[in-house]
């Protein structure tokens, strides 16, 4: 049975927020906290091989590394998903087993990520995803050689890998994903932004 020590986490946080209009969503003040703080520190509690935090944002990457995560810098995020995946991978050649999450994902709860460690075999699956109702994907944990796999550009590249996937079922609302302002009006956000230099 897989445990979280024989697990590298990697948080895909260098996203251009295109739907979030200017500036970072990941910065984004949610209930009094930077949103991508929610998943750091929920993962940041669980004992984890290594925690990676992919990030094109300085003050992003400022806010994971005191939360203990290695920092890696993509620096051409405008060509998506798979320059992120791929800027990781460089990094972990040791790794067998590797959960990737979401930074815009804050209601992740730790049983869950614990339930999707749980139901990975790296002998018998390449593939555990969420899932609830129509959502299929994140948190998700895959096998190192089937990243390695992954074209280095696009979007799409990881939904191929979850077909097939041994899914692990959450509620629609804790794989709740902010990419909009809206998004954050609806939970009674404030629309404050964090700020460093505050």
């Amino acid at each position: 049975m897989t445990t979280p020590q024989d697990v590298v986490v990697v948080v895909l946080a260098a996203g251009l927020s295109r739907r979030y209009g200017e500036g970072d969503k990941l910065l984004h003040v949610l209930r009094g906290q930077p949103l991508c703080l929610h998943i750091a520190g929920t993962l940041s509690a669980l004992p984890f091989r290594r925690q990676l935090a992919v990030c094109s944002n300085s003050q992003v990457a400022h806010l994971f590394a005191e939360k203990g995560f290695e920092v890696v810098h993509n620096i051409d995020p405008q060509a998506g998903l798979g320059s992120s995946l791929h800027a990781a991978m460089r990094v972990m050649d040791d790794a067998t087993s590797v959960l990737v999450c979401l930074a815009d994902m804050p209601f992740v709860s730790a049983a869950h990520l614990e339930a999707l460690v749980k139901a990975f075999n790296p002998e018998e699956t390449t593939a555990v995803a969420s899932s609830a109702a129509a959502y299929l994907g994140p948190p998700a944990i895959f096998s190192a050689a089937l990243l390695h796999s992954l074209p280095s550009t696009g979007e799409s590249g990881a939904r191929a890998l979850l077909r097939g996937a041994t899914l692990v079922s959450a509620s629609p609302a804790e794989l709740t994903d902010f990419d909009t302002r809206a998004a954050f009006e609806a939970d009674g956000d404030n629309g404050a932004a964090y700020d460093l230099r505050a």
